[in-house]
């Protein structure tokens, strides 16, 4: 699987019977937490954040995470 949205990377793990680990959770939700604390350190706030607008970039690891995660 490659770059996409979360919510497309939700809707193949649940197609495929594979739910979400704790710590694949805390890690996407770290990373989602650490670009909205960079945007309103820079007085910006995204007022449209969802699923479909976290975009998972680069190609899914052997450690099951993606390389990047970027609000857009």
């Amino acid at each position: 699987l490659g770059s996409g949205s979360f919510w497309s990377f939700m809707h193949y793990r649940k197609a495929a019977k594979n739910p979400f680990k704790d710590d694949e959770l805390l890690y996407y939700a770290h990373q989602v937490i650490s670009g909205i604390l960079f945007l309103h350190e820079k007085g910006i706030s995204h007022r449209d954040i969802k699923s479909a607008n976290i975009v998972l970039d680069g190609n899914l690891s052997v450690d099951r995470y993606y390389s990047s995660v970027k609000l857009c």
